[in-house]
């Protein structure tokens, strides 16, 4: 999960990514923050599903299938989680938020 969210940041163009772990009583917390260009507003609500990129205007020849997020959201399901995508502080790009129980 953490692989697949460096190398999507990584691919978008981020320098710095920064991620967290916390654990509460009942759940841990990764957030995954950048410093790219963050999601564009009209992917905010798609990026999680399969074959979804962030630039239209990609050349086919450049890595990469849109699958990375839907993996990860995939996984993050599987173990009863939830995610969460926004753009923003602390870094000023993509922030990924991941919820998963603790039992």
């Amino acid at each position: 999960m953490i692989a697949n969210l460096a190398a999507n940041s990584a691919a978008e163009g981020a320098t710095a990514l920064r991620v967290r772990v916390t654990r509460g009583r009942r759940y841990a917390m990764l957030e995954a923050a950048d410093d790219g260009p963050g999601f564009p507003p009209r992917l905010l609500n798609s990026a999680l599903e399969r074959f979804v990129r962030g630039d239209d205007t990609r050349r086919r020849d450049r890595s990469g299938s849109g699958l990375g997020l839907s993996i990860v959201r995939a996984v993050v399901i599987a173990h009863g989680g939830t995610i969460r995508l926004r753009n923003g502080e602390p870094l000023g790009g993509a922030v990924v938020t991941v919820r998963l129980p603790l039992d």
